[in-house]
């Protein structure tokens, strides 16, 4: 009995001890089957997108994908256009209406560098690419820009219409001046020459001058010019001119002193370049200035003393004279300096 039960406890355990081996050997024939499987077959490839660059949602950042030729020409053109423009703050707010032109070339200028990159940027494709993002952004900086140059624009206009009935009413005003403004605005644009003016010249435009000066430092002050450039429409020349009043007559009488006594400097001054030629036969020049200046020179201001007196002066500047002094001494220098070289009469009369 003893020998029957070892014997079945004997088999049952070799049977077991066997199956475990088994199992073990068959394991690892099993992994040594799919590691030469994965080597001698090709993997598997993964399902191609149908969505090409377009994000998935939930799934994350889209993926950039380069831009087509055209494309990328097109945002080139779009961003070098955008570049040309450089910002200028002080043309934003707060402009002076002189300026007003400036500021219409720059809105200009900015309006079509926009109209360019947006039209540029239309014929992009890839409208997720991150330049056109960028460019997008520098348009939008530039539009921006563009709105307060056409809010300075905007100001300027309406500063025109308010100006405008100001002129408007100006010129009501003082329209029956315009005839005496027309001859004096020579003066202003060019102070140096002598305009001939008449007996009554100089008390119409003191009377005139007075009240134009009243208007223009009370309800016309700041009376702007007419932007058609007309240089009769200068206003603001025509408040300069009446306020200064008495100094534009002393200017007016005191280069008319000028002008005659610049005769006799004009009469040296040619002489002195026939000298040499003429042998010591003078031509035709102020005698009597050469012989005796003083007197001369009183003679011309007793010729001026009704203007002279009328504006407040006593005699006109020195420089009124200056040029024919100098004139006078070099004519003088000149003779003395060539009468040896002059044929003479006996008594030393030159011939």
């Amino acid at each position: 009995m003893k020998r029957i039960i070892l014997f079945v406890f004997v088999f049952v355990f070799c049977s077991t001890a066997q199956a475990g081996m088994f199992d073990q050997i068959k394991g690892v024939t099993d992994t040594l089957e799919k590691a030469t499987q994965s080597v001698t077959q090709p993997a598997k490839k993964a399902p191609t997108s149908t969505t090409s660059d377009k994000a998935v949602p939930g799934v994350g950042m889209p993926f950039a994908q380069p831009l087509d030729s055209n494309s990328r020409i097109r945002l080139d053109r779009g961003k070098q256009a955008i570049a040309g423009i450089k910002i200028r703050e002080d043309l934003r707010r707060n402009v002076p209406r002189s300026r007003a032109a400036e500021v219409i070339a720059e809105q200009r200028s900015v309006q079509m560098a926009i109209d360019n990159a947006e039209n540029e940027l239309r014929m992009v494709r890839n409208k997720q690419h991150p330049e056109v993002a960028a460019l997008q952004g520098d348009i939008s900086t530039a539009r921006d820009y563009l709105k307060d140059l056409n809010g300075v624009i905007k100001e300027h206009k309406a500063a025109d219409l308010a100006g405008q009935k100001v002129r408007q009413e100006f010129v009501k005003a003082y329209w029956k001046h315009r005839g005496i403004y027309e001859f004096w605005i020579q003066y202003y644009d060019e102070p140096n020459r002598f305009f001939s003016y008449a007996d009554d010249t100089l008390a119409k435009a003191r009377d005139a001058f007075k009240e134009i000066s009243e208007g223009c430092t009370t309800r016309f002050q700041g009376v702007t010019d007419d932007p058609g450039g007309d240089r009769l429409n200068r206003y603001s020349v025509w408040c300069k001119m009446a306020i200064d009043g008495d100094a534009w007559l002393k200017r007016a009488v005191t280069n008319k002193a000028t002008f005659y006594i610049n005769q006799v400097a004009e009469s040296f001054e040619n002489q002195s370049k026939l000298l040499a030629e003429s042998k010591g036969n003078l031509g035709t020049w102020d005698l009597q200035y050469y012989l005796n200046p003083e007197a001369r020179k009183a003679e011309i201001l007793q010729m001026l003393e009704k203007d002279l007196k009328f504006v407040g002066l006593e005699k006109p500047p020195k420089e009124s004279f200056a040029r024919a002094d100098a004139a006078l001494a070099k004519l003088i220098g000149e003779i003395r300096e060539q009468v040896k070289n002059w044929p003479c009469y006996p008594d030393g009369t030159p011939m």
